[in-house]
């Protein structure tokens, strides 16, 4: 596609290039071949010895607590509710696998931010920062500790 020219109020032109970067990016097809034999999976569960899913939930069931999504807040919740009382009879819905979300494909990183970094934080919350600085570190180390457990 050829790049477009549109004249601005100002009365110069501007150069749009609808192909910007592309030269310089590997063929389709070479990317196609590459990622031929690709499986589309979670890291966390396409490891040897991760646990199976469970059966579809398909009836009623009781329980103490139940968890819609399971990502890392709701993993966490579970595992910090059953950590607390280990009868409690927790339940974690999910749609599709555990961790298929957004947790799943994070990049490896988590963050001790609440705010989506500390100047976002500082516009919105500026008398909480502090409090949500400290609650944030202490989550992130809590994770940290029992990743390392």
């Amino acid at each position: 596609m050829e790049p477009t020219i549109s004249s601005t109020a100002s009365g110069s032109t501007m150069t749009i290039a609808t192909n910007a970067g592309r030269a310089h990016n590997p063929s389709e097809d070479l990317v196609d071949r590459s990622l031929a034999d690709t499986t589309h999976a979670p890291y966390w569960t396409d490891q040897v010895g991760a646990p199976s899913p469970c059966q579809q939930l398909l009836a009623s069931k009781e329980c103490d607590l139940a968890i819609i999504g399971g990502g890392f807040t709701g993993l966490w919740t579970a595992i910090l509710a059953k950590e607390a009382d280990p009868q409690r009879e927790v339940i974690l819905l999910e749609a599709e696998t555990i961790g298929f979300g957004g947790s799943g494909r994070n990049g490896g990183f988590i963050s001790g931010s609440l705010t989506h970094g500390l100047a976002h934080g500082e516009a919105i919350w500026p008398k909480e920062m502090k409090t949500l600085v400290r609650l944030g570190n202490e989550n992130l180390n809590a994770i940290v500790d029992f990743t390392k457990s």
